[in-house]
């Protein structure tokens, strides 16, 4: 009997410290944009520059057979409470901010969302089957380019932040 008690407080204590480190690193918006998936792998914190926001990994997926559409995928972390409300850039016709969720029926669909909400201190992933900037009239796009995104959020600030042409690897998703 003392063994099942003692297994069960391992149990407890590694789902306590798996919980403790999930929350330390989790997006900052809520189930409605997909939070947490692929976020259950502890990711470190861009450094937040003078501009009051921290971004790495900024990186645009290859578009698939000739298309004009493809996403891009980046870290964000804001000093303060805002949301990014839009992004554009003189390389790509229009860009949405996207989530996938998962309906009632068990399918997974991709929407457009108005705005990701940053909580100041959080890291909020943007990654595949997850949120995402679905980018659409895209040109020729080799990997290693490197092209310019501006980020707009709701305090009216924005951020132009490089995105390297690049297929996400695994460690940015687990599910592929």
């Amino acid at each position: 009997m003392k063994q099942i008690h003692l297994a069960i407080l391992a149990t407890c204590l590694v789902l306590g410290a798996c919980d403790q480190a999930k929350d330390e690193t989790a997006p900052a918006h809520g189930e409605d944009h997909a939070a947490g998936h692929g976020a259950e792998h502890e990711r470190p914190l861009p450094e937040i520059d003078e501009s009051g926001y921290g971004i790495a990994s900024a990186m645009i997926r290859p578009p698939l057979g000739g298309r004009d559409v493809t996403a891009g995928y980046l870290d964000v972390v804001s000093s303060k409470d805002d949301a990014i409300v839009g992004a554009h850039s003189d390389n790509i016709g229009s860009i949405e901010l996207h989530t996938h969720e998962m309906d009632d029926d068990g399918v997974m669909l991709m929407r457009q969302v108005d705005d990701v909400p940053l909580a100041a201190g959080k890291l909020v992933s943007f990654q595949p089957k997850g949120l995402h900037l679905m980018m659409f009239g895209v040109s020729q796009l080799e990997t290693g380019d490197v092209i310019n995104v501006t980020l707009e959020f709701a305090s009216g600030a924005q951020k132009t932040v490089p995105f390297v042409v690049e297929t996400p690897s695994v460690t940015l998703n687990q599910e592929n």
